[in-house]
């Protein structure tokens, strides 16, 4: 993918009158083939898109505005047709009041805007970038298919809007923290773009008036997810200390330590989580998982045999009820001899214990300032089940409490549902260093295999 310059960038911006302020500048300048961002009511979205759309329409020969509708096209459509008349590039301009809107402008550049509704015109000729216009509305697959035409002539994306959480359309949030992550496995960015960006609308910033009075009316948290931008968290998670920004990143396998592993089994719908851990002075590191559905045990113990740091494993720890036979040969059985390692058992009841001794390892430590636990990007079932992404299986998601449909916490037991991960992370930390604060003799650390 070609990347304007700065210099180039501010050079057009420069030419059609944008002065961004120093939230929006940020998302202009940025050079990574995939941004989102969330902005709140009246932040300038449909401008800085297509402000940004116009600093770098020389290095394409045909870009997208693709919308839920025709209609939610036509802001970012209006700013670049200004844009374009004013830098004295437009060649022919069809505008209707409904349906598809097409600008051809010099030397022989076409923008035009695409309807979600029409799914098999996206594709059409591959495009050199894509706006999604007013993305919290558009559906995953059409993300995907967005993402698939670009492919063939690497294209950029670019996608803005507020949090419109509809059916089926919550992968714009969860795709915007995930983008949240540094070193995220689709080398994407995000950003959130508050109200207060837009200093011509609320010349006050942050305390302007109008935002004050809004805020009084409708309470902090609406208030920060409508014009702040900000992603609510899921209501009711059982572990809401997690934040992609602070234990996310990238943390590979240190070859000069020893390896531990948590191990629940858990049997469709749920996953099999085998979470690969190493501790390394104060600091916990999830450095790899393997995380599936429809594997026997036998399979996914060759799944970790065949790592390359197999031989760095030196123990771990598993669900106590893996000893029990039901009639089968039992699991923990299985694992000895297929892996040769005796893995740590210990029952942890009731299971808030164990999610309370796994919630101390998320807050900074007051001395150092560090982080105890950081995850590897790759983790994805288990960020998935913190909140932090998108489940890699579908009917998946955020570990929480066991809630009525008003969002009502019921018990002070979490529920059952996703939360193979992080149970098997809470097996490994509770073995090494038990429900207290000191490691525990038959720890983990102690395993002799």
């Amino acid at each position: 993918m070609l990347i304007p310059t700065r210099e180039q960038r501010q050079l057009i911006l420069d030419a059609i009158g944008v002065e961004p302020s120093p939230l929006q500048e940020p998302i202009l300048y940025d050079e990574h083939k995939r941004c989102l961002f969330t902005g709140g009511v009246r932040s300038g979205k449909s401008f800085i898109a297509a402000a940004k759309l116009t600093s770098q329409y020389w290095l394409g020969k045909l870009y997208w505005l693709l919308g839920l509708d025709y209609e939610m096209c036509r802001p970012e459509f209006g700013y670049l047709v200004q844009n374009f008349e004013k830098l004295g590039l437009v060649k022919h301009c069809q505008f209707p009041s409904r349906d598809q809107c097409i600008l051809e402008i010099a030397p022989n550049i076409v923008i035009e805007t695409k309807s979600a509704k029409y799914p098999e015109k996206i594709a059409a000729k591959a495009p050199d970038g894509i706006v999604l216009c007013e993305a919290g509305q558009l559906s995953y697959d059409i993300f995907l298919r967005s993402v698939e035409r670009l492919s063939e002539k690497d294209g950029w994306l670019f996608g803005c809007g507020t949090l419109e959480l509809l059916e089926g359309t919550d992968w714009y949030p969860e795709k915007c923290k995930e983008y949240s992550m540094p070193d995220n496995e689709d080398d994407g960015i995000s950003y959130v773009l508050p109200s207060w960006a837009n200093t011509f609308i609320f010349p006050g910033g942050r305390d302007d008036p109008k935002l004050k009075s809004q805020e009084i009316e409708l309470g902090p948290e609406l208030f920060n997810q409508r014009f702040g931008g900000e992603i609510p968290k899921p209501r009711g998670l059982v572990i809401p200390e997690f934040k992609t920004s602070l234990h996310t990143g990238h943390f590979p396998i240190d070859s000069s330590e020893p390896i531990f592993i948590g191990v629940d089994e858990g049997y469709y719908p749920s996953a099999y989580a085998v979470e690969v851990v190493q501790f390394i002075g104060d600091q916990i590191r999830i450095v790899d998982e393997i995380y599936e559905q429809h594997k026997t045990t036998e399979q996914i113990c060759r799944a970790l045999l065949q790592k390359p740091y197999v031989e760095k494993i030196k123990g771990g720890a598993i669900d106590i009820g893996t000893k029990q036979h039901h009639g089968q040969r039992p699991v923990y059985d299985i694992w000895v001899k297929e892996t040769g390692l005796k893995l740590d058992t210990r029952r942890i009841s009731p299971v808030r214990d164990g999610v309370n001794r796994l919630r101390t390892f998320f807050f900074r430590n007051p001395i150092t300032d560090n982080v105890p636990l950081q995850i590897d990007n790759k983790c994805r079932g288990l960020i998935s089940e913190l909140g932090g992404c998108r489940s890699p299986f579908e009917g998946r998601g955020a570990w929480k409490m066991q809630m009525d449909r008003r969002g009502n916490i019921l018990s002070e037991e979490p529920d059952e549902k996703n939360c193979d991960a992080l149970k098997a992370l809470i097996y490994c930390l509770v073995s090494r260093y038990g429900l207290g604060i000191r490691p525990k003799k038959r720890s983990i650390t102690h395993v002799n295999i």
